[in-house]
């Protein structure tokens, strides 16, 4: 019994894994798609950084701030 306590303690953090990791691709893909529409051709290092970012709260942040920025150089991340 305690196995299969364990063993659904597991499938349950690989599942939250799984999770994160699905909302961080969309949280990256949807503020690059709109960096992209907005600004062009994106700098490799901003790029990188975005890719970066673990954190979906501070991209869900930056997707907002890409609505008003004025140039690309005013993005915090």
């Amino acid at each position: 019994m305690i196995e299969s306590q364990q063993v659904l303690e597991w499938m349950a953090e690989g599942e939250a894994r799984g999770e994160l990791r699905g909302k961080l691709r969309a949280c990256r893909t949807s503020l690059l798609d709109l960096l992209e529409a907005r600004f062009g051709t994106l700098p490799e290092a901003l790029t990188q950084r975005i890719e970066a970012t673990t954190d979906p709260e501070r991209l869900h942040e930056a997707h907002r701030q890409a609505l008003r920025l004025g140039q690309l150089d005013d993005l915090q991340l």
